[in-house]
């Protein structure tokens, strides 16, 4: 045989008004939206805590800050008497910048720092679901990489070039939208 099931929902003012609330959140979130923008130095920023970093390997290294985590998937700390070594150094390890709740990326300024004549380019790759999966979008061999970013971004990740010449990751500057 065949059974027929029949349900009815009761909507409650409570829920209905839940829903109201949610709804005008998310369909028209510019009454509650700030921009903002700051600038992370990977070199002096207490959240990275670059000053304490010891071994000279390259390792894993995550910085949590107010807005976003930054993790560093391969750097070190070079000896003073090095090229660079007041600024985290790679070679070709990602820069991934993860923003947290209901933050969107608008626009970023990251800057390097050349070892002597070493060449590298730098990639940008953006996310919009928090970088589970990545876009590759525009590159630079200037040490410096700028620039808008889709609307929704809100991870964005720097690959390098070269895995050979170490580059130092002096600075960057994210432009970003809060939902409160």
């Amino acid at each position: 045989g065949t059974a027929v099931i029949t349900a009815t929902a009761v909507q409650t003012p409570e829920y209905k008004a839940a829903v109201a609330a949610y709804t005008v959140k998310v369909s028209d979130p510019s009454a509650t939206v700030t921009t903002k923008t700051v600038t992370y130095n990977f070199g002096t920023d207490t959240e990275l805590g670059f000053s304490s970093w010891t071994g000279s390997g390259y390792s894993k290294h995550v910085g949590e800050y107010a807005d976003a985590t930054v993790t560093f998937a391969s750097a070190n700390k070079q000896p003073a008497t090095n090229a660079i070594s007041d600024m985290p150094v790679t070679k070709g390890g990602d820069v991934i910048i993860v923003m947290k709740d209901n933050r969107t990326l608008k626009s970023f300024d990251l800057v390097l720092k050349q070892w002597t004549t070493k060449a590298q380019t730098v990639k940008l790759n953006y996310s919009l679901d928090g970088g589970v999966t990545y876009t590759e979008s525009t590159t630079s061999s200037t040490f410096a990489l700028a620039g808008e970013l889709p609307a929704g971004t809100n991870a964005i990740k720097f690959t390098f070039s070269s895995t050979s010449n170490q580059v130092g990751i002096e600075s960057c500057e994210l432009t970003f939208d809060v939902a409160e």
